[in-house]
Formats: structure tokens, sequence, C-alpha cells
């Protein structure tokens, strides 16, 4: 989500804060806001606020108004802008070629592809558009429901460093130890 709208019924201004999760159980985190939201109605025509940018993209899924005074029995509405996010193949290897997609454990990351196009279109002209993708006719499912439970990742430097430091004052207790009971030396 880019910007949001807020619409009330008839002529109002109202100030407005904006808060997403992306869980039902996560905390509401501040996403816009206060940012005034009015509509006035008038024999030139209706006049309204423009919609509000947000400061960066989100993509949670559950989001909550706020209004900074009482609205009413009036049922504010929310619309959210969106860009649709766009995806880029980059064909490796012999086609055919799939998609999988719905990994617990992976994570969205940003690639340079605007610079990529920019660079193919350079080499082969400014009309080169990628090749479209399709989908299959009928999909695959491949790892299933599995592919979506988190897998635990075991960080084994941690626990061979800790195994080491537990080694570590092991040794040294001993060699205390072995130092208490060793008689005291006569000199």
């Amino acid at each position: 989500m880019e910007r949001a709208d807020v619409r009330l019924p008839g002529n109002n201004a109202v100030q407005w804060s904006l808060y997403s999760r992306e869980r039902d159980d996560g905390s509401w985190l501040w996403r816009a806001g206060p940012w005034m939201a009015f509509q006035v109605g008038g024999a030139e025509g209706a006049s309204q606020s423009e919609p509000k940018p947000l400061p960066r993209a989100v993509r949670d899924r559950h989001w909550r108004l706020s209004p900074g005074t009482p609205v009413g029995d009036a049922e504010p509405v929310l619309r959210l802008g969106y860009r649709p996010e766009v995806l880029v193949f980059l064909a490796q290897g012999e086609p055919p070629f799939a998609v999988a997609a719905g990994s617990a454990n992976a994570r969205r990351t940003e690639a340079p592809i605007p610079g990529l196009l920019e660079a193919l279109r350079r080499q082969r002209g400014a009309g080169w558009q990628p090749a479209p993708a399709y989908l299959a006719e009928t999909p695959e499912e491949l790892a299933g429901d599995s592919a979506l439970r988190r897998q635990r990742q075991v960080d084994w430097k941690s626990l061979l460093l800790w195994g080491l430091l537990v080694a570590g004052a092991v040794l040294v207790a001993t060699l205390g130890l072995s130092l208490l009971r060793r008689p005291p030396a006569q000199g």
C-alpha cells in the first residue's frame, strides 16, 4: 500500500491516524497521520482532500483507522492505494522453467531489475521487451503445506562457541581444584 484515502458521508473535516499489522496477534504500527481529510459540497461542486501518501510502501494485511475527533454514527470508508508487485524471471538453464512459491523460510529481497532491463534495452534496442511468461494449465504441488511451516535453523557456530566456552570453564575449574588439592610447598 502506498497511499490512504478516507471518506465520510456529507460535509466533514476530520483528522485521522492510520495503523497496520501483518498478523492478527501482532502489535499495531503507526503508518500515517495525523492528517486532515475533508469533503465539502457547494454550488460549484464537491471538493475533497487528496489521498495521503504513506512514508513507505507497506505490505500488511490488517489496517486500523483512528479519528482525531468523534465521527458519530457515520462509518468512514478507508481506501488504500497500492502498486502491484512486478515479477520478473531471469531464465537460466534449459526450458521449460518452473516457479515455486509459498515458502515460510524464503524472504523477499530487492533485485536490480530496472538496471538489468535498462542494460538489455541498450544492447538489444529501445523497443526490446522481455518475453512473457504464462501459467501452466495444471499447477503442480511440490511440498504442499509443509513448505508453509517455518523450519528452525540450527546455528552451528553459536553452538560450537558455547561448547568451547563450557569446555574452557571446566578446564579452568579442573586446574583450580588440582592446585587446591596439592600440598603446600615447604620451603
